[in-house]
């Protein structure tokens, strides 16, 4: 792991994360923190700044099992305490955070298909599933139950919890009726199969995934359960997509679109704070979703859980 030798100005963003107001005024520089075999350089939040955050350099460093590249991550702020994670992520353990390999997807897919329902409540979910790509520094943060956008290998999936919730249950029938993953994936079996396991079961459930034919969203549901789990995640899907619609499933929220909006260095924020702030909208209510959105983290490394490392 890179030390954090580098002195820069306060002010200076990260170029991974574009935390400015948060880390304490030492960084590590961006060539040796990132290492020779880092190729993600356009994915950085700030590419024209020469140094890397302490947090950063901690989510970035360390070797198997001690990393989180081999870890899928979610954060939720809502927890009071986050649900216990596998054993050797001890090292690695940050506050409201859960780690899981394949073994334990459950809160992956509560997070997922339930997301926090309180308008101030934040999360973010980042997925590996080769144990080779680095996931966890570019994971969105993600407001409430609204559009969300989670970190998955390589891809950004964005998504609504209804959306999702229906494309797993229709991907985790198919799998319960006897289907393999390749069969879902590609929306193409082998004609004996559909005779083994049902016709009508096929036509039912795949397609209404026609559209999601080999997506990340498709890869993503058949990742998120072992083949005795399959009931239990379709139980759960089925639940999801049928619960009222919140308001905010359909609404693209300020600062949730494709792009990643990430704080410019002419908004840093001063002080310790950078948390959701209350504002009056122009009929005298308060905007706390808007305000949050706008002015609050967009990437993990911006809320600061491990600036003390």
């Amino acid at each position: 792991m890179a030390k954090c030798t580098l002195d820069v100005c306060q002010m200076t963003a990260c170029a991974m994360c574009g935390n400015i107001a948060w880390h304490c005024g030492k960084a590590a520089p961006l060539r040796d923190a990132l290492g020779a075999g880092f190729t993600d350089w356009d994915k950085l939040a700030q590419p024209g700044s020469p140094a890397v955050c302490q947090a950063c350099v901690f989510v970035m460093g360390s070797k198997p099992p001690e990393t989180f590249r081999l870890w899928s991550v979610v954060y939720r702020s809502d927890w009071d305490e986050a649900p216990s994670s596998n054993d050797k992520f001890a090292y690695l353990k940050g506050p409201k955070t859960f780690a899981t390999t394949k073994a334990d997807m459950g809160p992956v897919v509560d997070t997922l298909i339930d997301p926090p329902r309180d308008e101030l409540a934040h999360w973010s979910v980042s997925i590996a599933d080769s144990g080779q790509i680095h996931t966890l520094p570019f994971a969105r943060i993600n407001w409430s139950d609204g559009p969300w956008t989670i970190r998955y290998e390589r891809e950004d999936v964005s998504s609504t919890p209804r959306e999702f919730a229906e494309i797993l249950y229709h991907a985790m029938s198919l799998l319960c009726a006897g289907f393999i993953r390749e069969d879902v994936l590609s929306l193409d079996p082998h004609p004996s199969k559909l005779v083994k396991h049902g016709i009508d079961v096929w036509r039912r459930h795949a397609e209404p995934l026609r559209s999601w034919r080999r997506s990340p969203h498709l890869a993503l549901a058949v990742t998120l359960a072992k083949r005795d789990e399959y009931e239990h995640v379709r139980a759960r899907a089925d639940a999801a997509r049928s619960r009222p619609d919140s308001g905010r499933d359909e609404q693209r929220i300020d600062g949730q679109d494709t792009s990643d909006g990430l704080v410019a260095e002419s908004e840093g924020r001063a002080g310790g704070g950078g948390g959701p702030r209350e504002e009056l909208g122009a009929d005298g209510q308060r905007d706390v979703q808007q305000a949050a959105n706008r002015d609050a983290p967009k990437r993990f490394g911006q809320l600061g859980l491990f600036d003390e490392y």
